[in-house]
């Protein structure tokens, strides 16, 4: 993993990235929506969405934000979408 210089690598995880150009269209849950991550506390979402999940130290969630809008800033072709679930029918009516 390429780690910028004079920082230290906190974690590994795999890239996941697609090249959505021709991508077939699918059904879509009701209540789905997909949003283009652009900000900071868009980025904090994205990354406290997956980091618990996956074993992330809670104390890494600040650096690994800053990295990620660092990547962003660097290629203007890299963008970051988070899909968000609108839950209905006698939930709770939070998001996921």
């Amino acid at each position: 993993m390429p780690r910028s210089p004079g920082r230290p690598q906190i974690t590994r995880m795999p890239v996941t990235a697609a090249d959505l150009t021709d991508a077939v269209e699918l059904p879509v849950p009701q209540g789905l929506t997909i949003r283009h991550v652009t900000d900071r506390p868009g980025m904090r979402d994205l990354v406290n969405a997956y980091a618990e999940p996956l074993g992330f130290p809670s104390e890494a969630i600040d650096t690994m934000v800053e990295r990620k809008l660092e990547y962003l800033s660097r290629d203007p072709k890299l963008i970051h979408l988070v899909g968000l679930l609108e839950l209905t029918g006698g939930g709770s009516g939070r998001r996921e």
